[in-house]
């Protein structure tokens, strides 16, 4: 009897599943239709919906993307650059040094080439005269002519700069010497004129201020260094076939009588102190006897072109060859020195190495 009873509930159970899920249904089609209003903040029928499709990973784009992500990490993390700011400046040189020796109001200057001028003029020498805010350098050599090679036609250019910065200020120029007589050196100065030497033994005077040349300075030819003598003369009491000399140094060692003679073997003058072998003749003789003794030629290693004596110190004499090379002479040893054996006084031009004016 109970047996039909619960046939009748299970089938009673089914039509009610089946009636709310034929509502679910009708539900959900009213909502598309629009009957049914949706929950606020989705599309409703007046908006667009764009389709939706399965996105496609492009394994490269994204390590790409996560490149630049770290990157961007990095870069807000790196410190600002304020690119106003200037490199830091290098450490500061020392300035250059210089042989030299005083001379009038300034000082001689040898191993300083006129690089700016090289293409016009070739330089032997300098002198240079400092005051408070200027300074006027003279640089003494030769015009360089390119056309028939040969450089005959001495000359000094003056320069006038103001200091500390080294601009150019009104005065100087160039100033050729009277005659052709090859490349002149600055071999001494009395106050602001300068005692100018030729390889051929002519001798000018240049007046500094004036840029005039003037009669030449004999006293200016020999002067005293200790106990010896440098002559600016090329007379030597004997001949030497082809040999050229600029100067000379003399001194009497107890009876003896010594002198070192310097200049060039060979080569053409006219084209530049730079051609010929570097040489110098030593002399020993007996102080109290008229006679000369044979010289004795030396050759200075790797010297270029005309020696001349430039100082002395004691016995040693100290030689400049026409590349600006110093060289030191022992009488004694009769043989010349290396480096380490003796200490060239050298010194910078705008600091110790010159004389300042008021």
């Amino acid at each position: 009897m109970n047996k039909p009873a619960s046939k009748a509930s299970a089938l009673v159970g089914l039509i009610a599943g089946i009636g709310a899920l034929l509502l679910v249904a009708v539900v959900f089609s009213q909502s598309l239709l629009g009957l049914v209003p949706l929950q606020s903040g989705y599309p409703g029928p007046g908006t667009k919906i764009a389709p939706t499709t399965a996105p496609t990973l492009d394994r490269g784009k994204e390590t790409q993307n996560a490149i630049e992500r770290a990157t961007l990490a990095a870069v807000s993390t790196a410190p600002v650059i304020d690119k106003r700011t200037p490199p830091p400046s290098p450490e500061k040189l020392d300035p250059p040094v210089y042989l030299q020796r005083p001379a009038g109001d300034g000082h001689i200057v040898e191993g300083m080439p006129a690089l700016d001028l090289q293409s016009s003029f070739l330089s032997s020498n300098a002198w240079i005269q400092t005051k408070k805010d200027r300074y006027t350098l003279v640089w003494a050599g030769v015009q360089r002519d390119r056309t028939e090679g040969k450089n005959e036609q001495g000359a000094v250019i003056v320069e006038v700069r103001s200091l500390p910065d080294h601009q150019p200020l009104a005065g100087g120029g160039l100033y050729v010497t009277p005659t052709k007589s090859g490349p002149v050196i600055i071999a001494d100065a009395t106050g602001q004129i300068l005692t100018l030497r030729a390889l051929d033994g002519s001798t000018f005077s240049f007046n500094v201020v004036s840029g005039r040349y003037v009669g030449p300075d004999q006293t200016a030819l020999e002067r005293r260094v200790g106990q010896a003598t440098i002559a600016e003369s090329d007379a030597a009491p004997f001949t030497l076939a082809g040999v050229r000399f600029w100067n000379q140094w003399t001194a009497v060692r107890g009876n003896d009588r010594v002198a070192v003679f310097a200049g060039i073997e060979g080569g053409d003058w006219r084209r530049g102190t730079g051609t010929g072998k570097s040489m110098i003749a030593l002399v020993v003789s007996k102080a109290a006897s008229s006679s000369t003794a044979k010289p004795q030629i030396l050759y200075p290693p790797q010297a270029v072109g005309a020696m001349r004596v430039f100082d002395a110190q004691d016995d040693k004499v100290i030689l400049v060859d026409s590349g600006g090379q110093a060289f030191v002479f022992d009488t004694v040893a009769q043989r010349f020195l290396e480096k380490s054996e003796f200490q060239l006084s050298l010194a910078p031009l705008f600091e110790l190495g010159t004389i300042t004016q008021p």
